[in-house]
């Protein structure tokens, strides 16, 4: 939970933050079918379910709050918990999806308290994104401090203009293993190459730059996968768009029980977009739907993913060196998800001279394709991290620019 000086928000546990009693009995008490989502399921099964549900008083003994309901609730507790196995929390998808968005809410005004935010005073956006383009060398700095991952926080250039918006454990532990074995799971079915010490091949993955790029290190799972619902496909002289290929053939299925999975995440995603960068958000929300209009696969994807962006990296074990995100445009926002379980592995801002806290149920909000950085050596034996993009090129396809501010 984050924490701050000064304010006098409430907290996310208070009273009047809990979830509302789902009423789902018509008024002659029949039963109906609800969609629900189901919060206390461990075996790494789709969160929605559907069943049936009647009309009942609310549970006086239930304390749980609005957090610890929709990110995950630890087991332990009281003595009685032993006599008594700790109920399913159960909401509609609906109810989920506000409580959601009102958490992520409220993560953005404390991560944009003055008291929150770091100010660069010798760092301008718009004089970074042109040196970039005129192809002039980066400028790095030479020492770097570590931003305490003790509070969601955010950093501004010396004009005011929002630069990144980090979010350390916004996705509490239990949240995690769900998405772990949503994740695993998924890399299994693409096929990714599993690690084991005792294999001599592995040796040559531990420690070793592939490509001149990236180290990946020894896990249960090692590789990437690229998922983007819209790509500009080189068609002579006409240039089309369409789905990735990791989206087609056998990947297909897969891919969008995954989309279907991370509903909520997306949800998150969304509305910290939406807070921070309210014209981006639209802008995106209209991409979105004319590329769905132009191609009917990416109206179908549309109608199982609800991310604003276009695509997904996902990396397991793999540590970046510094480098610019290469597609998107120069003033969006990449959101970047880190899960697995591993310590350290901070986010450096080579530019910028700061460390961002980038362990496991972490969010960060960054400009990726304008502020270069890379992401340190961490501990632990796998690390998944999910990194969120709109190809650059795909605004043109579609008869849109791209929303600057600058």
């Amino acid at each position: 939970m984050p924490s701050f000086n000064g304010s006098s928000s409430k907290s996310l546990d208070d009273d009047e933050y809990r979830p509302p009693v789902s009423q789902s009995s018509d008024s002659k008490g029949k039963k109906r079918k609800v969609e629900m989502l189901d919060y206390g399921s461990d075996d790494g099964e789709p969160l929605i379910l559907t069943g049936e549900s009647q009309d009942t008083e609310p549970d006086s003994t239930q304390s749980t709050s609005i957090l610890e309901l929709l990110l995950g609730t630890e087991e332990g507790g009281s003595g009685s918990s032993k006599k008594k196995k700790r109920r399913r929390n159960k909401l509609p998808i609906e109810t989920a999806k506000t409580s959601f968005r009102r958490e992520a809410k409220q993560w953005v005004e404390l991560a944009l308290l003055p008291v929150n935010t770091i100010y660069y005073d010798d760092f301008d956006l718009e004089d970074e994104i042109k040196r970039i383009e005129a192809g002039e060398p980066i400028v790095r700095a030479q020492e770097f401090r570590r931003i305490n991952g003790n509070v969601a926080r955010s950093g501004r250039d010396r004009k005011g203009r929002l630069l990144w918006v980090c979010f350390p454990g916004i996705i509490r532990s239990s949240g995690v293993d769900r998405l772990n074995d949503m994740m695993t799971r998924f890399g299994e079915q693409m096929g990714l190459g599993t690690t084991n010490s005792d294999d001599e091949s592995d040796q040559a993955i531990d420690g070793e730059e592939i490509d001149g790029e990236f180290k990946y290190i020894l896990g249960k799972l090692t590789g990437s996968v690229d998922l983007c619902r819209a790509c500009v496909e080189e068609d002579g002289p006409n240039q089309t768009v369409g789905p990735s290929d990791e989206l087609s053939g056998d990947n297909h299925d897969p891919a969008c029980r995954l989309f279907q999975d991370l509903l909520l995440l997306n949800v998150r995603l969304n509305t910290v977009l939406q807070r921070i960068d309210q014209h981006a958000h639209d802008q995106s929300s209209h991409l979105r739907k004319r590329l769905g209009k132009q191609n009917p696969s990416i109206g179908a994807l549309n109608a199982v993913d609800n991310l604003l962006w276009q695509g997904r990296t996902i990396d397991f074990n793999r540590r970046t060196p510094p480098q610019l995100d290469p597609y998107a445009h120069k003033e969006s926002w990449t959101p970047m998800v880190c899960l697995g379980d591993t310590k350290r592995g901070d986010l450096r801002l080579t530019t910028l001279g700061d460390d961002l806290f980038f362990e496991t149920g972490t969010i960060i909000f960054t400009r990726g394709a304008a502020l270069e950085h890379e992401v340190l050596d961490f501990d632990g034996k796998q690390r998944i991290a999910i990194t969120h993009y709109t190809p650059a090129n795909v605004w043109d396809v579609a008869n849109l620019s791209y929303p600057s501010r600058l």
